[in-house]
């Protein structure tokens, strides 16, 4: 090709016949404004770039998770001065262009769209004096909700089980049982032997989750104070045994993580104390029915959605000798044994409360006679019991000694991702 078109050229410059040079003169007039036409379309469709990737930029900015934090007039304000600084390398003037920001609950929308005329050069020889160029783009986004958590922690004596069958074997060799029975009348009592041992229990385990949740949720915040704690037991004593706050609703969640420390194992005031019926979640979730109050939508702070933690082992022993769903331990008149009544659950859920439930696994007790005999038939039944409890996708399951605190967070990332409104 190249060949051909020197050779025409030669030609052209030798050729002496005038008709030639006529026509090519011509036919030069034309080629000129068609290559000049190129050249304006050529730059409109690089303004139309400029201005499309601005745009992309403005409302991808205005729903990211750092302008997502502003109000909508700010957010605006930041998305339009973005896209002014990208446009700026169109080199034309009178562009214009809007940004439009909007939010349904939790989920924010920005809208772009511009709109200028690119001078033509060229294109005025067929009646273009200039080239329109337009365009929009949108971007979604959501922020996660303001959310109010409550800790409802089971530090009943059943937590004084070690958390593994090595501690396990370990405190049955240092005191005969593999719990560490909590008696405030005996100054040496297994529950002091054990942490004299460094073993490990079921409540430290709990303990250390907590403090470890109330870490996630610090760094998962976007907003400040948009997630609060509490923290609650089934108490410190089973002389007393009610439900006691160890915290406060609180959005200072390193004081929540402070307080955290002081959970510890219910007390008895002597052995076999009221027949060792010291676990009542019965009594527990009623007063946490009163205690968490409506949920709301979650856009905005006293419009939290509520979402309650229950952490147990889920086997209760409390005084109930009309409805216990389990025969009555033997040797008592109406202890109660039994896995967690669901129903109870339910009234809080029916309120939009969302409860998510660890259950940190009964750990069979093979060589305990009470344990064969009393709760060894129904243990089956407590994992049901306590996922009928949770929340749909709220439940997890695991062993005090396979990471009770990575499940906590693990949870808490649950419940976080099925917070936005609309899902």
């Amino acid at each position: 090709m190249l060949r051909k078109l020197i050779s025409y050229i030669r030609e052209f410059r030798t050729e002496s016949r005038g008709s030639v040079i006529l026509v090519f003169a011509f036919a030069l007039i034309p080629i000129l404004i068609l290559s000049g036409i190129v050249i304006d379309y050529a730059r409109a469709s690089n303004v139309r770039t400029v201005l499309a990737a601005a745009a992309d930029s403005a409302v991808l900015a205005a729903v990211s998770h750092s302008q997502i934090k502003l109000p909508i007039p700010a957010a605006r304000r930041a998305a339009e001065a973005l896209f002014d600084a990208n446009a700026a390398a169109a080199d034309v003037k009178g562009i214009n262009r809007s940004i439009q920001i909007s939010e349904r609950g939790t989920t924010r929308e920005a809208k772009a769209s511009y709109q200028v005329s690119v001078p033509s050069m060229f294109a005025p020889f067929i009646g273009v004096e200039a080239i329109s160029v337009g365009g929009t783009a949108s971007a979604t986004g959501g922020r996660q909700p303001y959310m109010d958590f409550y800790l409802l922690l089971d530090n009943s004596p059943s937590m004084g089980v070690a958390a593994t069958y090595e501690d396990i074997n370990r405190l049955n060799r240092a005191t005969g049982c593999a719990f560490a029975c909590h008696i405030l009348s005996e100054p040496d009592d297994a529950f002091r032997r054990a942490k004299r041992l460094g073993v490990t229990l079921r409540i430290d385990v709990v303990r250390d989750a907590a403090q470890r949740l109330t870490e996630k949720a610090s760094a998962t915040a976007q907003i400040p104070g948009q997630y609060r704690m509490g923290i609650y037991t089934l108490g410190p004593n089973c002389a007393g045994k009610r439900l006691t706050t160890v915290k406060d609703l609180s959005g200072d969640l390193a004081a929540v993580r402070a307080e955290a420390s002081r959970i510890e194992l219910m007390a008895t005031p002597r052995h076999r104390f009221d027949q060792d019926r010291c676990t009542d979640f019965n009594s527990a979730l009623r007063a946490m029915n009163k205690i968490i109050d409506t949920p709301g939508a979650g856009l905005q702070a006293l419009q939290a959605q509520k979402v309650m933690y229950l952490v147990s082992d889920g086997v209760a022993d409390y005084a109930n000798d009309a409805s216990c769903t389990e025969p009555l331990a033997p040797f008592s008149e109406n202890r109660c044994q039994e896995p967690l009544d669901w129903r109870y659950c339910e009234v809080l859920k029916k309120r939009g409360v969302r409860i998510a439930v660890l259950y940190t696994t009964y750990l069979p007790l093979t060589g305990e006679w009470w344990y064969n005999n009393t709760i060894a038939p129904w243990i089956s039944k407590v994992a049901p019991s306590m996922k009928r409890c949770a929340s749909p996708n709220l439940y997890f399951e695991v062993a005090p000694n396979q990471g009770l605190a990575e499940a906590m967070k693990a949870l808490f990332d649950q419940v976080v991702a099925n917070s936005y409104l609309g899902q």
